[in-house]
């Protein structure tokens, strides 16, 4: 799943991204930062990769770390009653997940797996909030990012619950 508004309005900014030799996925999530902007956010940034199967972060732990996927694929579901789980998204290479470390009160929401061996990089959510008063211009631009995520993603869990219920 991608967040269709943000991948609309910046398709052309990702593709002069690409032309001055930035690899793509790392600059996804700031693509509405200046050239300045991205030396300071890859200063923060980790690379790891992470094996097949492995559960990244689980449902209400504390939210620590954006991730955005290079390669492979995570699977991010929701606790229902009873125990069991609901599908939230795929998250593909390009994509971000582990938002909720940037909103208040830091806990994460759902729970991530990686579903093959997953090349992320990720950035300690402290350092991020620290960067993002520091910058606030860099802040507004990730927080708009985030919102349009989210609403993307409230959407998605929407239609699957209409799905589920309509069956």
């Amino acid at each position: 799943m991608q967040a269709a508004g943000f991948f609309k309005k910046n398709r052309r900014a990702l593709e002069e991204c690409r032309a001055l030799g930035h690899r793509y996925p790392e600059i996804t999530s700031w693509i509405r930062a200046d050239k300045g902007d991205f030396r300071l956010v890859k200063e923060v940034g980790v690379k790891e990769t992470i094996p097949s199967d492995t559960v990244i972060f689980s449902e209400s732990d504390e939210a620590t770390r954006l991730y955005v996927v290079e390669r492979g694929r995570v699977a991010i579901k929701a606790s229902l009653q009873g125990g069991k789980w609901a599908p939230v998204c795929a998250v593909s290479p390009g994509e971000v997940f582990g938002w909720s470390c940037l909103v208040p009160p830091y806990r994460f929401t759902a729970s991530a797996t990686s579903l093959e061996e997953t090349a992320v990089t990720y950035y300690e959510a402290s350092k991020l909030r620290e960067l993002f008063t520091r910058e606030p211009g860099i802040g507004y631009a990730m927080m708009q990012n985030v919102a349009e995520l989210v609403t993307s993603r409230l959407k998605n869990v929407r239609l699957e619950l209409l799905g589920i219920v309509y069956m």
